[in-house]
């Protein structure tokens, strides 16, 4: 299964929420890290429909803790 594929499998029970103006739970992360000279790097990646520039997120994940969840997903986007 494609990954386009699993990602609307996620969506698809959320459907009828998100027509209706609701809302759907997602995990995300923001990830950092203090480069050589002591600034702060926040790590955005670009959404693939629009190419605007987010922090990594999605679905929760059946079995997954919300932080493993996150850090799967901040690990697929970004690599």
């Amino acid at each position: 299964m494609k990954k386009t594929e699993r990602y609307l499998a996620r969506l698809a029970p959320h459907a009828s929420t998100l027509t209706k103006g609701g809302a759907a739970h997602q995990i995300g992360a923001i990830c950092y890290r203090v480069n050589e000279m002591g600034a702060v790097e926040v790590l955005l990646i670009t959404t693939r429909a629009s190419g605007r520039w987010t922090i990594p997120k999605g679905w929760p994940i059946k079995n997954l803790k919300p932080h493993q969840a996150a850090e799967r997903e901040a690990w697929e986007e970004a690599g």
